[in-house]
């Protein structure tokens, strides 16, 4: 597993664009449904990811942060001795309906949504465009900026909801992210970690995106 960053690969062109935008409102759509029934099951999520987090980070920094709050926003608090940081989680979904099928199967009295799949192409690309797009709305939110000047900068985990996922995903993002523009990063984290499954578990690899 190796660094990786992001772009637009290439295809800046305005059909483009517009497809890109309309993926982005589905997805937004399918998140927003059935909000209530999905805040527990979420936060569940998000609060297993950072523990996990945390352990894996500890054992690889010879540290000891733990969780010491959950305000919501920020999604963690936490510190280690007198060192203090925040931690924000974001999920990357390969589309609109796989986000749907995803919650719909993980939310108790939600009708499950079977992905209807078809057929596929460019997936990787695709995916990679999906991740840079979520990272760059991270890095650029102002709403950021007051936890970083009360706690300093923050660890940012992207979680990947990607059916196909290997090497080459991580290739893909990886040149994606060396031609993106990072110029509007606000620097409100000071890490950005990818979240990806692995031999039954969460694995963390840090993101070297500019």
């Amino acid at each position: 597993m190796h660094n990786k960053s992001f772009e637009n690969a290439g295809q800046n062109n305005a059909l483009l664009g517009r497809r890109k935008r309309r993926g982005a409102d589905k997805l937004t759509q399918a998140l927003g449904k059935s909000m209530n029934k999905r805040a527990p099951i979420q936060k569940q999520h998000e609060r297993s990811v950072m523990l996990n987090f945390l352990e894996w980070y500890n054992d690889e920094n010879k540290t000891s942060f733990v969780i010491y709050a959950e305000p919501e926003p920020p999604e963690a608090l936490i510190k280690d001795g007198n060192n203090k940081s925040w931690l924000e989680v974001t999920d990357t979904f390969y589309s609109a309906e796989w986000a749907k099928t995803k919650l719909s199967y993980a939310t108790p009295g939600e009708k499950n949504h079977p992905w209807k799949g078809g057929l596929q192409i460019n997936m990787d690309e695709h995916f990679a465009n999906q991740f840079v797009e979520n990272l760059h709305k991270k890095l650029i939110k102002k709403s950021y900026s007051p936890f970083k000047e009360q706690y300093g900068a923050g660890i940012l985990l992207i979680n990947l909801e990607y059916p196909w996922l290997d090497q080459n995903t991580f290739d893909d993002i990886t040149k994606c992210c060396e031609n993106t523009d990072w110029s509007e990063d606000l620097s409100n984290f000071s890490e950005v970690y990818i979240v990806y499954p692995s031999m039954n578990k969460k694995a963390f690899a840090k993101l070297q995106y500019a």
